[in-house]
């Protein structure tokens, strides 16, 4: 078996990697609180299942709204879900992380009380395993 020269394969560093990652983590960000969205509106929540359906008191004020009231889907005005974003991209000790929040003070509130009601922010295994598979295939494309 014939010897290389390591010398002529660059080195990357750890560094140099997260960097990468880093710069395409927002689009498999992007797409995976797409998917987060579409689960919602289907009134699925963080474990795949339906989430809790709404109170009837509540359920007569969407209707009032013209809101559907058959599933949680917490949407109401559409403030919350639209406030759903990529908070940022920063280091951690494996790597680097993405961080997603939901802007307003008010909008994290009415998140927060849904959250305790019936687990529905985050993503499901299904969802990180798509967002791993979509990152694993915007890597290979680079190479």
């Amino acid at each position: 078996m014939p010897d290389f020269d390591k010398s002529e394969f660059e080195k990357i560093t750890l560094e140099e990697i997260n960097a990468v990652v880093a710069k395409i983590l927002p689009a498999v960000v992007s797409n995976g609180l797409a998917s987060m969205q579409i689960r919602i509106s289907e009134g699925k929540g963080l474990d795949g299942g339906s989430m809790k359906p709404y109170s009837e008191g509540y359920k007569k004020q969407r209707e009032k709204r013209g809101r559907q009231s058959l599933r949680r889907d917490l949407s109401m005005t559409g403030k919350m879900l639209g406030g759903i974003h990529l908070a940022g991209v920063k280091p951690h000790a494996n790597g680097v992380r993405a961080e997603i929040g939901i802007a307003g003070a008010r909008n994290r509130e009415i998140a927060l009380y849904h959250q305790k009601k019936t687990p529905w922010f985050g993503f499901t295994d299904s969802e990180l395993r798509e967002m791993q598979m979509d990152l694993k295939k915007r890597i290979e494309r680079l190479q």
